[in-house]
């Protein structure tokens, strides 16, 4: 073999050689590249996996928590309907009382109320029959044995109350309209009620 020859199988050997070290290096580098890809694609899928569950967790916490603010509007909504049931039979009673109670109750309230004793007592029509010009006399001669002033008159102005009636003067008005004391009273009861209905 010449020097030529032995040159060139030399530099051919270690152009394999050195072919060998770059190929087994990328080799090295692609394997590497895999697994660190590999790693970074689990954490990125852990990563996304834990998100997808806390977001889901917190979803669920959210629709239970509607759930659970819904039901217990209802609950409010189902109580205020009871007590206001109990209000509004109280109101019916008071409509439905016998004549000689009604009149009865006109009567001591107007005596009680009437500050002046000559304001103007209004009332709805419903009531025309029942508290007449006759009534207020009455109620004018009980004030005068009081010591009081007895001036009332009926007023021609008719009100949409159930039943009761309105003192005015010079504007001032005093509403003893069976509506004005029940709502007075449902502030007072309201919450004995509550206790009542469901303490």
């Amino acid at each position: 073999m010449t020097n030529l020859e032995n040159l060139t199988s030399k530099i051919i050997k270690e152009a394999e050689n050195k072919k060998n070290s770059i190929l087994e290096e990328a080799h090295k580098i692609e394997q590497d590249t895999i697994i660190r890809k590999e790693e970074e694609a689990n954490i990125k899928k852990l990563e996304i996996l834990q998100k997808a569950q806390e977001e889901s967790k917190t979803r669920a916490e959210r629709v239970i928590s509607n759930g659970a603010l819904k039901v217990r509007n209802k609950k409010l909504e189902a109580k205020q309907n009871m007590i206001d049931e109990v209000f509004n039979e109280s109101l019916e009673k008071l409509k439905n009382l016998p004549k000689n109670d009604y009149v009865s109750f006109i009567e001591k309230s107007i005596a009680q109320y009437a500050v002046y004793g000559d304001e103007e007592v209004i009332i709805s029509s419903r009531d025309v029959n029942i508290i007449t010009q006759e009534l207020i006399n009455k109620i004018n001669m009980n004030l005068i044995s009081m010591g009081r002033n007895g001036n009332l008159k009926l007023s021609t102005q008719k009100r949409n109350i159930i039943g009761g009636y309105i003192l005015a003067k010079n504007g001032v008005e005093v509403n003893n309209s069976f509506e004005a004391l029940v709502s007075i009273k449902r502030d007072e009861l309201e919450e004995e009620v509550i206790n009542l209905l469901f303490g």
